[in-house]
């Protein structure tokens, strides 16, 4: 089995679309992204051996040097070729917009599409997240979880990331104490995280009688406020995001945004 030929292509559309996504074209994203799929192989897998190596389908680099640096009980014992994946980022993104665009069956239809193809643990994140929408919160609770569970597995932040969607869960549960141990336990994979830091005040708020408030991932213009970066403090903005998390406004400079280890639409996570 060799790589299917228009793959590499398709990858570097799947970027083009994040780069839409970025600029506030989502219709352009859409397009794109719809257009890479249609071209998703029958028979697709994830890896593959080939003349003596072991071919996986990476969705960064980072992932790839994660997977042959890990530390194993037996040293690997052939090669590992990174080829860019294209297909499932491609149907991970799309759910990610129609959530945006308030349709969360056609979002669940295209992260179960993904899903089928690998269970990359940002479909099972966005996945998550849709279901806690619809309120299926022990499906949710069971995919955050089986990322959790993957231990050394995966990079630090993204089981922090598992252990934030278990807390947002346990939270809409009215199980406070426990979402409080989860999201502390989350700071110690990934300390910088100032979302766990804002459901930790959250979670004191709900405790002193406050109101509950909704859940949204929202890209915003930044010309009407003075915003604060929240990593670095600085009020030059331009180029910049923002995340709305449960009525706290968090914003990322440009500059911060580029040091940032996921998306700025992933960030709430």
């Amino acid at each position: 089995m060799s790589a299917y030929p228009a793959e590499a292509e398709d990858a570097k559309l799947v970027d083009r679309a994040l780069q839409a996504m970025a600029n506030h074209d989502l219709p352009t994203a859409e397009g794109i992204l719809r257009d890479v799929v249609s071209r998703t192989p029958a028979g697709y897998v994830h890896q593959f051996e080939e003349g003596g190596q072991l071919h996986i389908r990476f969705w960064s680099t980072d992932e790839f040097v994660r997977y042959v640096t890990l530390p194993r009980a037996a040293p690997l014992k052939q090669g590992v070729l990174h080829i860019a994946n294209a297909y499932p980022r491609a149907y991970y993104h799309l759910g990610f917009l129609f959530v945006q665009k308030g349709d969360l069956a056609a979002a669940l239809q295209w992260l179960d599409a993904g899903l089928r193809l690998e269970s990359h643990p940002m479909l099972r994140f966005e996945k998550g997240n849709v279901l806690l929408r619809l309120h299926r919160f022990d499906e949710a609770f069971r995919l955050f979880d089986s990322v959790v569970a993957q231990g050394d597995e995966i990079a630090p932040a993204t089981r922090a990331m598992g252990m934030r969607g278990k807390g947002f869960v346990l939270i809409e549960r009215g199980s406070l104490d426990e979402a409080e141990a989860v999201f502390r336990a989350s700071l110690e994979l990934d300390p910088d995280s100032g979302v766990a830091r804002n459901e930790l005040r959250y979670i004191q708020n709900l405790r002193g009688g406050g109101r509950r408030t909704a859940m949204q991932s929202v890209q915003a213009d930044l010309s009407s406020a003075p915003p604060q970066c929240f990593r670095c403090g600085t009020t030059e903005i331009n180029g910049g995001k923002v995340v709305n998390v449960k009525g706290q406004t968090i914003y990322a400079c440009k500059a911060c945004l580029g040091k940032l280890t996921k998306k700025w639409w992933e960030f709430w996570k």
